[in-house]
This record gives C-alpha cells, structure tokens and sequence, in this order.
C-alpha cells in the first residue's frame, strides 16, 4: 500500500500543477515574487553573523563600566557631528521606521531625541543594543556616521506639548 505522502506527490505530479512546477520557467517566475523575500532574509542573516564576528570583547560594553574592566573607552566627549548628514543616513539606514522621522519614537522604537543619552551609551548601545534593535558594529556604521546621525537626534526640536494643540484641548 502506497503512503499518503506518496499518493499525494503521484497526484500533483499527474496534474496541471505538477506540469507548471516540473517547467525550468517555473522557477524564474518564483524567482522574481519571492526573490526580493528571499534576498532580503540572506542578507539580514549575513549583517547578524558579520556584526557578532567583527564584535570582540574589548568592543563590547561592559556591565559596570568599559573603564572598571581596563578596557579603555574611546573620548568621553561627544565628537562633532553634522546633523544634516545625520538626517540623511538616520534615513538611510532606516531608524526612522521605528523611532519616526523625527526621532520621537513611534512603532517600535522608543524617542531618541532631542534630550539623547549620552554618546558614548549611545554608540555602545547601537552596536550591541539589547532590545529587537539590530546591532551595528563599526563595520556597518562608523563611528563618525554615529556621531552625524547622534547630532541629528539633538538638532530635533521637541514635539508641542499636548495642552498646546486647540484641537486636543476641547473640553
């Protein structure tokens, strides 16, 4: 007695389905819908295993402190960044799809600015945050793009404070 599994793979292979999947064009065509799915999951996976690679220990922010390890911290100065570029790659690399194009949170990301943590938590933070964020070591962000995109999230005004708003205010 055939199994299940085998009757059923018999069944499509004898069908009009089985004819269109046995076809090499087939393939292309699944190819072009499912493709860009595909790509970009290679790719996510392909960021993930280059940021834990490039990621060693003395990078990785310590528990109670890079300096309480001996492990010595880049400037604790905010380096100067330039907020129009900032605003450009905080595009770029797509920040704004969870904490809003301004910065003040939205979706799934909390705000950011204007009133920032300090740079260095900051760039700590993004390369290896500890939240649903995507981590971005050195070798996807520079430092000075961090510091552009740092300067951005302080150069946002506040948003107006709710009792501000007429519309929000009818009693």
């Amino acid at each position: 007695m055939k199994s299940l599994q085998g009757s059923l793979l018999d069944a499509v292979s004898r069908s009009a389905l089985g004819a269109r999947l046995s076809n090499p064009g087939i393939g292309l065509c699944l190819l072009r819908f499912a493709g860009p799915i595909v790509i970009a999951a290679i790719l996510m996976v392909s960021i993930s295993r280059l940021n834990a690679q490039s990621a060693t220990p003395a990078s990785r922010p310590a528990k109670s402190g890079a300096e309480s390890q001996g492990v010595a911290s880049k400037s604790a100065e905010t380096p100067s960044g330039n907020a129009e570029n900032g605003k450009k790659l905080y595009l770029r690399y797509g920040c704004n799809a969870c904490h809003g194009t301004q910065a003040h949170g939205g979706g799934s990301g909390p705000e950011l600015g204007p009133n920032a943590i300090p740079f260095e938590a900051f760039r700590a933070y993004v390369h290896h945050p500890a939240a649903e964020m995507p981590p971005y070591t050195e070798k996807v962000v520079s430092d000075q793009q961090w510091a552009d995109i740092y300067a951005f999230i302080k150069s946002v005004p506040r948003p107006p404070d709710a009792k501000t708003i007429p519309l929000l205010n009818h009693n």
